[in-house]
């Protein structure tokens, strides 16, 4: 650990402007001696180095670590491993094409100085109504937050990656795990996870907001409630209890059609079978109605051969 409190970790490949539209938003926000940026370039097809040295402030710039991977390693395993690059006791989970609020650094470090025994801080985001502000204990407890009636979109929003910042310190035991996990759509949450569960260390939901919601990425989520919905692969000791709020979360009416479209947009027919069959049989209790909503939906949807969904 060094002595700045924080490092914003941005993996990233071949977003050349928006990793850069990224890193403008933060620049202007001051701060400088109390964080770090480090960048996990997934092999990307140009000179990020020389990109962003044109682009930015030399001071600025100098707050940036570039890490070259000589290989691409995949998206998810590029953002388990950026849990390697950090040396400073918190860190901020950025992607490379999120928008990033004008306060959100004076937010993170008003809030890791005022709550050092969190274990994990999960923010609001842009364009959602705010969640409620709330000290988590336990994993159930957190799954309450987004499993609430008025909480828009809560499976996506807690699986959405630009909304955590993470205390490293809390996470040692568990910080390799997310690596292991890096075959899966969510291991930048399997290390907070595993320490609420077996530490008992808190979350924190807040109501502040430090990124903005882009609509055309909600596709994004189907892989994500993927590995959620079939829980049994996450050797966690989860309750029946917590599988309950952990299958309702995924399974909301709202969420089906854009469940069915992702499906069906992703290029291949046997995929899309595969998908619905996992996310079928690991959210949905048998013969409930909302099964046999996602059941017939998706039929139809595939029958008709109507696909509206972009994937952008």
């Amino acid at each position: 650990m060094n002595s700045k409190l924080l490092t914003i970790a941005i993996p990233t490949y071949n977003r050349k402007q928006s990793l850069l539209d990224v890193l403008k938003g933060i620049e202007p926000q001051g701060h400088y001696d109390q964080y770090e940026i480090v960048v996990s370039n997934n092999c990307s097809e140009y000179d990020v180095d020389e990109w962003l040295s044109r682009n930015l402030s030399k001071e600025f710039r100098g707050l940036i670590n570039i890490y070259n991977r000589p290989y691409n390693i995949g998206g998810s395993a590029n953002v388990s491993f950026t849990y390697q690059l950090c040396r400073t006791r918190w860190m901020w989970l950025l992607s490379d094409d999120d928008k990033v609020m004008p306060n959100a650094i004076s937010t993170i470090l008003s809030d890791i100085k005022k709550m050092p025994e969190i274990a994990h801080i999960k923010y609001s985001i842009q364009g959602y109504y705010p969640l409620p502000d709330r000290l988590c204990k336990s994993f159930g407890e957190v799954l309450d937050v987004f499993v609430a009636r008025n909480v828009q979109a809560g499976y996506g929003q807690f699986v959405f990656m630009s909304n955590n910042v993470i205390n490293l310190e809390k996470m040692r035991t568990y910080i390799g795990l997310a690596p292991q996990y890096a075959h899966s759509a969510i291991p930048q949450l399997i290390p907070s996870v595993f320490a609420i569960k077996k530490d008992h260390v808190p979350w924190k939901v807040s109501s502040q907001c430090i990124t903005n919601y882009e609509p055309i990425r909600t596709y994004r989520t189907i892989d994500a409630k993927l590995d959620f919905a079939n829980i049994q692969l996450i050797d966690a000791d989860f309750s029946e209890e917590e599988l309950v709020k952990i299958r309702k979360m995924f399974s909301g009416f709202k969420g089906i059609r854009n469940d069915v479209e992702a499906m069906l947009g992703s290029g291949s027919s046997i995929r899309a079978r595969l998908m619905f069959y996992r996310l079928w049989t690991g959210c949905f209790p048998l013969f409930s109605i909302r099964g046999i909503a996602f059941y017939i939906y998706y039929h139809l949807k595939a029958l008709l051969g109507k696909n509206t969904w972009h994937r952008g």
